[in-house]
């Protein structure tokens, strides 16, 4: 009996913990045509879904959309903003 109750104890401290370190969504929310657009494009890239919507969280938790609109046209100009991008990218693909 004692070990049941153990065990639901621990099963409740568990899902309290899962649900407490649960991320919001992110505070500065993408219109949903740029969503798809960063998503079919990170497909394009051959990343996995996790790794597209990992990067894309943590963009919408960066950038506003116009700001992210903005640094998205300074890809390749050796940008420090868009090297930031490309090492966001990376971080969520070896996850």
């Amino acid at each position: 009996m004692r070990s049941r109750v153990k065990s639901s104890v621990l099963a409740v401290a568990l899902l309290a913990l899962a649900v407490g370190c649960a991320q919001e969504p992110p505070p500065k929310p993408y219109p949903q045509e740029l969503i798809d657009n960063f998503m079919r494009g990170c497909r394009e890239q051959r990343l996995s879904d996790a790794a597209c919507r990992c990067a894309l969280d943590r963009f919408q938790r960066r950038w506003t959309a116009d700001e992210f609109r903005a640094v998205e046209g300074r890809l390749g100009d050796g940008d420090a903003a868009a090297a930031q991008v490309a090492e966001t990218v990376a971080a969520c693909a070896e996850r």
